[in-house]
């Protein structure tokens, strides 16, 4: 596990620049840190009336430059897929190999279903422990039991090639891999340039640059978990400077390994 800083320019488009220079400033730049870093922010801009359509224009802002800042990364992200930046990963011998020589435990159920032990359909209610079936919970002590039902299941190691007709049915249904685009390869897609597989602006590094007190709008970015007692904004009050913040990625981890990622937030500041 690692976390790094990046330091990225992103262009406004001109409609956001117009927008900036006709926007009027109901708060200054410190009291709009410390507004959007409230957990009540959204009861505050029901309440109070003066400030709320500043905080809905910052809040705008802010999620419309976590957009852009997310199409700026891309090129390096770990789960995009976007084919300009995937490469094929060819891994039909080893997936074959599997194929040919290992195989699964597998448990039949009282209605005749084959399942994997590791199925809810089976986990539910029951366990499986070397080989034998137990109830999961029985009695009121809740202890593990080998009843009459668990006993009448059965658990059997199924080879590959018995339990798939083909090794394509295998690759594709159980491995999850895709074809690739010369006959009879499979494998899969994956960023070679992956750096990142999510990212925060601030973070562990927040309130790096300084802005001036009357600048129109900023990204106020957000504060690491592990920094929860930080006070940087107050400091920055009192030396009558505004707040600026430095993007984050983080957490980097093999991009060969198949599982489902959300990634954090997506932010980056614009300094005018």
């Amino acid at each position: 596990m690692s976390h790094f800083t990046v330091l990225t320019a992103i262009t406004l488009p001109e409609c956001v620049e117009d927008l900036l220079s006709q926007s009027s400033m109901q708060m200054s730049v410190c009291e709009l840190v410390q507004a959007t870093r409230s957990a009540d922010i959204v009861n505050r801009i029901k309440t109070d009336t003066v400030k709320a359509e500043t905080l809905r224009n910052q809040l705008q802002f802010e999620n419309f430059i976590e957009t852009l800042a997310g199409y700026r990364l891309e090129p390096y992200w770990e789960n995009t897929e976007d084919p300009r930046y995937l490469v094929f990963s060819d891994c039909t011998e080893e997936y074959r190999a599997d194929y040919e020589n290992d195989g699964e435990m597998l448990v039949r159920l009282l209605d005749g279903r084959w399942v994997s032990p590791f199925s809810t359909a089976f986990q539910r209610n029951y366990a499986l422990d070397e080989g034998k079936i137990y109830k999961r919970s029985f009695g009121q002590l809740h202890h593990r039991k080998r009843t009459k039902k668990a006993k009448r299941m059965k658990a059997l190691y199924m080879p590959f090639k018995k339990a798939y007709r083909s090794f394509s049915t295998f690759a594709e249904e159980l491995c999850g891999l895709a074809r690739g685009e010369e006959p009879g390869t499979y494998g899969f897609y994956r960023n070679p340039n992956a750096k990142w597989d999510w990212f925060q602006i601030g973070g562990r590094w927040p309130d790096r640059f300084l802005v001036k007190a009357d600048c129109p709008m900023v990204h106020t970015g957000e504060v690491s978990l592990l920094m929860q007692d930080y006070q940087g904004c107050h400091a920055l009050a009192q030396c009558g400077s505004g707040s600026a913040i430095l993007p984050q990625p983080g957490d980097g981890s093999n991009p060969n390994v198949k599982r489902y990622h959300q990634p954090g937030k997506r932010h980056v500041r614009h300094q005018n």
